[in-house]
C-alpha cells in the first residue's frame, strides 16, 4: 500500500503512496529487521498537515502515525489472514 521512507521515535512516518487505501484500514508493516506487525490506519496527514481521510494519488506523500518506530524502506500492506481454512 505504501513505502516508509522515514520514521521519528514517536511513530510519525513520511510514507510514499503505492495503492490507495482508507483511515480505518488494517494494515501491516513489514521490513527489514522487523517482524511484521499489525496497525490501523490512523492519524494520516498531507505533507502540508491537512488531515486525510483516504490517501489515494499514486506516489504522494504523506505522514501516518505508527504504534512504534519502524525502519525506513518497511513496507505497509493489506492485513491478510494467511491461517488455513
Amino acid at each position: 500500500m505504501a513505502k516508509v521512507e522515514s520514521c521519528d521515535e514517536n511513530g510519525t512516518a513520511v510514507c510514499s503512496l503505492n495503492n490507495k487505501f482508507r483511515a480505518g484500514d488494517a494494515l501491516e508493516a513489514v521490513g527489514p529487521d522487523l517482524r511484521p506487525f499489525p496497525i490501523t490506519a490512523e492519524g494520516m496527514a498531507d505533507m502540508d498537515g491537512v488531515p486525510l481521510e483516504e490517501a489515494r494519488t499514486p506516489q504522494m506523500r504523506f505522514t501516518l502515525k505508527l504504534p512504534k518506530q519502524v525502519p525506513p524502506l518497511s513496507m505497509l500492506r493489506r492485513s491478510v489472514d494467511l491461517s488455513a481454512k
